[in-house]
Parts: C-alpha cells; structure tokens; sequence
C-alpha cells in the first residue's frame, strides 16, 4: 500500500518523530540518569514525551530547513 503524494510531509514527519526521539532520548536518559533497573521507564516516559513534540515541532520545521539548505546550496 502506498500513500497519496500530497501525504508525503506528514509521513516523513511521522517516521521522523518515531525514530529521532527514540535515539536521542535512550542517550540523554543515560547520560543524565545512568544505568539502572529505573531506565527502560525512564527512557520511555522520556520518549514519549519527545515523540508527541517532535511531530508538530518536524511538520514546521521541515520547511524552513528546506529553504535554509536550498539558499546556502548550489542549484
């Protein structure tokens, strides 16, 4: 199953504020907390925080960045 084209800034943000936050929150989780039998329900309230932000936060961005790369790359 595919997706309409028009979608496409939607799934991207979507994938994006699954996978992004998963990483970078399972690093700050462990440099800030450290290791112990607390961190998985840590890291995952920590997660899902991140993730519902990131959504809104990438559908808004995303754009901007686009035009920031494109003025300081060559066409």
């Amino acid at each position: 199953m595919q997706l309409p084209k028009k979608s496409a800034p939607f799934a991207f943000a979507l994938l994006m504020a699954l996978m992004l936050p998963f990483v970078m929150t399972f690093f700050v989780v462990l440099i800030t907390a450290g290791w112990s039998e607390m961190f998985f329900v840590r890291w995952m309230k920590a997660y899902g925080v991140a993730a519902v932000i990131a959504f809104p936060a990438i559908l808004f961005l995303a754009p901007l960045v686009r035009k920031g790369v494109a003025a300081i790359t060559e066409q």
